[in-house]
């Protein structure tokens, strides 16, 4: 029997017969086979159960208006997701040469590379003999090695050790360090070491030396040696591994400058990332070479000699951002021309000793530490001070005359640019005849060298 409210019950008592279910004007027949929320149950019936009542068609608007929500919200997660996606595939693969492009995406290991850096492998060396006119630059420069020192946003720090070497700098460099590393929250440890001569008198810039001494102090695996005007951010290490787990590989990455962007990009050719093992194989820098030019690609010659294999330093995402570039400022007064000769008599002179005197079987420049040091040292950073630093240069031990002749033979920038390449000096290097036919002086020069 259908169910009757109470004063339905009173007005059907008295009636024989089977009962009846007597259906009221404020009740719709009821389907007990219906779900009790079911869409299509009626006005009347809805009312019945609290349900509030709408027409058929607002209903039906109210029902596409929320499926529209919905679709909304899940379109706008995936595209949460795939933006998110997108950004940490971009940050992590780049297209520059000797990067890790598309193929480490797919799981691939760029040239082979198979085992990723860490920062705790890695130590960030600089070395330098600042001037009053590049303290902008220097400026510039650690302060994206704080930054850089810091875990964020998913990115790991690029080193995790720092040692910068003042090279009798003319200007406040332990002033301006300790200012910027100084600060609190600074996870990473910063060594700083001044150097003067074996009595106290300031030295003379000489990049293998300050190098190789701060190469001296390295304790970790790796280092990523940089100039006093690098900009360099985290992530860097995530695009340039150089292993792989065989441990059969050696690498280096320095920053080949047929890969530069631009003029700018071009100084970071003395930029460069490798094992310390593979370093002290070769003797590291040739401190024999104390004038401009050539120090670096010396170094780069003598890894790929011994077996190492050189690979550009990926400056850029495929995002296009940037994790290592050269701070811009004014360059020195030395004109292009005059360093492309200097460069060029470094190169025929160091040649020259390489043949009888491999810088491999060399000793390197001594130094001694003294007490000293400035006061309110900042505890994220420790002071060294030390003297030394005396070794012939490869001009001192050719000698005078030889120096002489050399300075004419490479003084035609546009000859000189192309002399004792590929371990060559002037015995079998090329000889311009144009050259030689317009200026008697080299035509002499060249017959003087030769005959030695």
């Amino acid at each position: 029997v259908g169910y009757a409210p109470p004063h339905t019950r009173a007005r059907t008592a008295n009636i024989e017969g089977p009962p009846v279910r007597l259906v009221t004007e404020t009740m719709a027949p009821f389907n007990e086979d219906a779900p009790l929320l079911d869409a299509k149950a009626s006005g009347a019936e809805r009312a019945f159960i609290g349900v509030p009542v709408a027409s058929g068609a607002l209903a039906r608007s109210n029902s596409r208006i929320a499926s529209v929500a919905r679709a909304v919200l899940v379109a706008a997660i995936a595209c949460t997701c795939v933006a998110a996606g997108a950004n940490h595939v971009l940050h992590r693969i780049s297209f520059e040469p000797h990067a890790n492009g598309i193929k480490s995406f797919l799981g691939w290991a760029p040239d082979g590379l198979d085992v990723p850096l860490n920062p705790p492998e890695v130590t960030l060396l600089a070395a330098c003999h600042l001037v009053p006119e590049r303290v902008p630059a220097f400026r510039n420069a650690i302060n994206s090695w704080v930054k850089a020192a810091h875990d964020e946003g998913g990115q790991k720090r690029s080193f995790d050790k720092v040692i910068l070497v003042d090279w009798s700098s003319e200007a406040d460099l332990w002033g301006e360090t300790a200012k910027a590393w100084g600060g609190s929250g600074i996870p990473t440890p910063l060594s700083f070491y001044k150097v003067y001569g074996d009595n106290g008198e300031p030295l003379k810039w000489q990049l293998a030396k300050a190098v190789n001494f701060g190469l001296s102090k390295v304790t970790t695996d790796t280092v990523l040696k940089v100039d006093c005007d690098t900009y360099v951010e985290r992530g860097l290490l995530e695009l340039n591994p150089l292993q792989n787990h065989a441990g059969d590989r050696k690498i280096f990455r320095y920053g080949d400058y047929r890969s530069a962007k631009d003029e700018n990009e071009i100084h970071i050719n003395g930029c460069i990332m490798a094992r310390m093992d593979t370093l002290r194989a070769v003797n590291m820098y040739d401190e024999r070479l104390q004038q401009y030019g050539w120090d670096d690609s010396n170094l780069y010659d003598r890894l790929r000699d011994s077996g190492a294999q050189d690979l550009n330093i990926t400056r850029r995402n495929a995002a296009g951002h940037t994790y290592i570039t050269h701070v811009w400022h004014p360059h020195s007064e030395m004109s292009q021309d005059a360093r492309v000769g200097a460069s060029c008599v470094n190169r025929c002179a160091v040649n020259r000793l390489e043949r009888y005197n491999p810088w491999k079987n060399q000793r390197r420049a001594e130094y001694h530490e003294i007490a000293e040091a400035p006061p309110n040292v900042p505890g994220s950073v420790n002071f060294h001070s030390y003297r030394g630093g005396s070794l012939p240069s490869v001009l001192d031990i050719l000698g005078k005359a030889t120096a002489d002749l050399l300075a004419t033979y490479c003084k035609n920038s546009q000859y000189a640019a192309a002399k004792c390449y590929g371990w060559s000096d002037w015995s079998d290097g090329w000889d311009f005849k144009e050259e030689l036919d317009t200026d008697k002086d080299v035509r002499w020069a060249t017959e003087q060298l030769k005959a030695m």
